[in-house]
């Protein structure tokens, strides 16, 4: 893939004359390959920097991440003159705009309000909420909205979110709980729960003794999971962007919400207890009563019990209260409108 040129678009769609090809296209930033399917909308004539440009407007569908992507495509050169995706536009431009940005207003991209004001939203047990929401990272289905403590009646086409949500989490006292350490290494379905990955890296030697130190003597993993994510909370302070990776938010001690998520996932799989971030939005007073694009972490406490959510960024160390809407593990939240 280019961001600056597309000329197998204008060797299928415009010298052979199709109208819908899928590709299967190389994303250098991800390091893997990706199905895209794209079709083609209409002509359009716009002006950018002074200068009026003839394009094609196509729409591009990534299969394995659910985003949809439109490109406005010079026919002349092949070169994207301007795309949208995730409720950004971005556009060819001259040197001088870049002199004359000082702020970017990202509010209303990743905040939906919702004018209700609920001052305890941390004790909450129970919400519904209608939500029409456009996602992007992976690719979702009605069924992955659905679990224990999250109910989704609705419709979703090509990441576009529209339906009802009903929240009730499930809250867990550590009954049954398994041994510490645990040992899931003979289980597949979690193996990749237990194993680093890129910005959760559990195997890093700091990391290992840092999750070690907090958890010594823990009589279960659930109060394990329980010590790791309070030594999180409290430790690391809140920032934007912070550090990121799990390891760059131990070694500078703050980050915001991904950052602590991914911190606690590498440190609960770094003593064996398989985690993983759960990504969507959160309830808050902000503006009033609004939904926000939020991530917290999963621990999973045996068979019996299963995932179980907290999240030590807002200091809900034991539990997630009712306005944490899930939407995937790698996904994002870009609201239209929630009630």
């Amino acid at each position: 893939d280019s961001p600056q040129a597309s000329p197998y678009l204008v060797r299928d769609f415009i010298e052979d004359g199709k109208e819908e090809m899928t590709y299967r296209i190389f994303d250098f930033v991800k390091g893997r390959i990706a199905e895209q399917v794209f079709t083609l909308e209409r002509e359009e004539k716009i002006e950018l920097a002074g200068k009026e440009f003839n394009t094609m407007v196509f729409k591009a569908y990534n299969v394995n991440e659910g985003t949809t992507t439109h490109l406005w495509m010079n026919p002349e050169d092949a070169s994207t003159v301007q795309f949208t995706v995730m409720n950004r536009k971005i556009y060819l431009a001259e040197n001088t705009v870049a002199k004359r940005i000082s702020t970017v207003d990202m509010d209303n991209s990743i905040f939906a309000r919702v004018d209700q004001n609920i001052a305890n939203f941390m004790d909450m047990t129970y919400l519904r909420a209608k939500a029409d929401i456009n996602s992007a990272g992976e690719a979702i289905t009605p069924e992955d909205l659905n679990f224990p403590g999250q109910k989704f009646e609705g419709t979703v086409d090509e990441n576009h979110i529209v339906g009802v949500f009903e929240i009730e989490p499930v809250r867990y006292n550590g009954d049954d709980a398994p041994p510490f350490p645990p040992d899931y290494s003979g289980s597949e379905e979690l193996k990749k729960y237990i194993e680093p990955e890129l910005l959760i890296e559990s195997d890093h030697p700091e990391i290992i003794a840092m999750a070690e130190e907090i958890t010594e003597g823990s009589e279960d993993s659930w109060e394990a999971a329980v010590r790791l994510s309070e030594w999180v909370g409290k430790e690391i302070a809140g920032a934007v962007p912070g550090g990121s990776s799990a390891i760059n938010t131990l070694r500078i001690r703050e980050g915001e919400c991904g950052s602590h998520s991914r911190l606690l996932a590498a440190f609960c799989r770094a003593v064996g207890i398989p985690s993983r971030l759960a990504v969507g939005c959160l309830y808050s007073p902000w503006y009033g009563g609004s939904f926000g694009q939020h991530a917290w972490t999963e621990v999973y406490m045996g068979e019996d019990v299963g995932w179980i959510m907290v999240d030590a960024t807002i200091l809900e160390f034991d539990y997630v209260d009712a306005g944490h809407i899930k939407l995937g593990e790698l996904t994002s939240f870009y609201p239209n409108s929630m009630e």
